[in-house]
């Protein structure tokens, strides 16, 4: 009996298997393997640069700017000498030197004199002393009286000279050398040469060659130095405070 009933089994599932019924197929044992990814092939890539900030415009470097030019400038130190040669062909050849000492304080002393000479022979020479607001005059060294004060103004004579009607601001730096022992820029206008100091823009030297063959030459020297002495003549009654 057990065994009909066994094939019976055999007989109906040979039956359903006839009519198409769905087959299983065993899950597979053990965990599936992982699938491996290859990336594509791709540029190298490049590190991103740190962003930096706009560039600002920056102005040029310049060259130093030139001082303040003025004869006036002297009045800063607390003292110089200077001196000055000029001549012309007419009349008669004259020539003239002078020389002086300037020194700057609560009251302005300066002493100086100018020699006149034609064709070489000694004509005259004029004598100053200032002090304060005042000034005297000697032709001689010894007598002294009262003068102008404008007319005793040894820088005044000296700008005059060598500028010849120009301005200060006709002139143009050409380049830069000492004189004088100071470090001066020079400057150029026509025949004319003035050297100014680069620190304090006072003149240090100058020359000028108009073209009437006169010539005029000017010094600045001794610049604060304790030696620049000034002692009012012996002749004058009183010195002003």
């Amino acid at each position: 009996m057990k065994t009909r009933i066994l094939s019976l089994l055999a007989v109906a599932a040979l039956a359903v298997a006839a009519c198409g019924g769905p087959s299983t197929t065993p899950a597979p044992s053990g965990s599936p393997a992982s699938p491996t990814f290859s990336a594509a092939p791709s540029e190298a890539l490049t590190p991103t640069p740190t962003p930096t900030a706009a560039p600002t415009n920056s102005p040029k470097p310049t060259a130093a700017p030139s001082p303040t030019l003025g004869f006036s400038n002297l009045d800063s130190l607390d003292s110089y000498r200077f001196t000055w040669v000029g001549s012309s062909p007419a009349p008669a050849n004259t020539s003239w030197d002078g020389s002086g000492t300037v020194i700057n304080g609560p009251v302005k002393t300066a002493r100086f004199t100018y020699t006149f000479r034609a064709a070489g022979v000694f004509h005259h020479a004029d004598h100053y002393f200032i002090a304060g607001s005042q000034a005297w005059f000697s032709d001689d060294g010894a007598a002294w009286r009262a003068a102008s004060l404008s007319t005793a103004d040894a820088i005044k004579t000296i700008s005059e000279e060598v500028l010849r009607g120009a301005s200060l601001t006709d002139f143009v730096a050409i380049g830069t050398q000492t004189k004088n022992g100071i470090a001066c820029i020079h400057y150029e206008f026509g025949t004319s040469d003035l050297w100014f100091a680069a620190s304090g823009g006072y003149p240090v030297s100058g020359t000028a060659r108009p073209l009437d063959a006169s010539s005029f030459t000017f010094d600045i020297s001794h610049i604060n130095d304790p030696s620049n002495k000034v002692s009012p003549p012996a002749g004058l009654v009183a010195t002003p405070t």
